[in-house]
């Protein structure tokens, strides 16, 4: 599995997600150009009921074997990026759902487990991807990926070398794996 979250406070986990921030800024250099910006997300917690020192969680795929990526959790003191070069796009949550249940509805949905593009590139396809899935299981406020296309393309304008166009695309993929097989076929008769 292609998860992550050592750096996740356990206590996190159970937190109420009040606002999801999908954040770009320069901090990863990919093969070719240096200038284009990552995107992720935070994940913004409410203090009740479970009383947290974090106030954000931070869902992050990056290439860590290039092309494969990892999808990093982890608790952070901000519910949005400290970096002074970045743009940020709010999407409000639906229905108050936790940090669990979105980690566990990307894990169900595959997005842990993510190819970069040749270049390194599809961070914002994920993010988006992952978007749409929440938005899908209504965990965000209904219209939120035609919000982040619409941010994504405002900035393209903006700022056409930090944000290429056509958007790169990584690819998902899927692992079966002999033991989980077995156990689906033994237990189904």
């Amino acid at each position: 599995m292609s998860v992550y979250d050592r750096l996740l406070r356990p206590g996190d986990k159970n937190c109420v997600v009040t606002t999801i921030t999908v954040t770009a800024s320069g901090t990863v250099i990919t093969s070719d150009e240096p200038n284009v910006f990552h995107w992720r997300m935070y994940l913004g917690l409410s203090m009740f009921p479970v009383v947290s020192r974090s106030k954000g969680v931070l869902l992050d795929m990056i290439p860590t074997n290039p092309p494969i990526g990892t999808l990093v959790v982890s608790s952070k003191d901000t519910a949005s990026s400290r970096a002074h070069n970045k743009v940020e796009l709010s999407i409000a949550t639906v229905g108050s759902p936790t940090v669990a249940q979105i980690v566990q509805l990307f894990i169900e949905k595959g997005m842990h487990r993510y190819n970069f593009d040749d270049t390194g590139s599809g961070c914002l396809y994920w993010t988006a991807t992952g978007i749409q899935h929440l938005q899908d299981a209504r965990l965000v406020e209904s219209g939120a990926v035609s919000k982040l296309w619409t941010f994504h393309m405002d900035q393209a304008a903006r700022h056409p070398g930090r944000h290429p166009l056509p958007v790169r695309q990584g690819t998902f993929y899927w692992r079966v794996s002999f033991f989980h097989h077995w156990n689906c076929v033994y237990s189904c008769f």
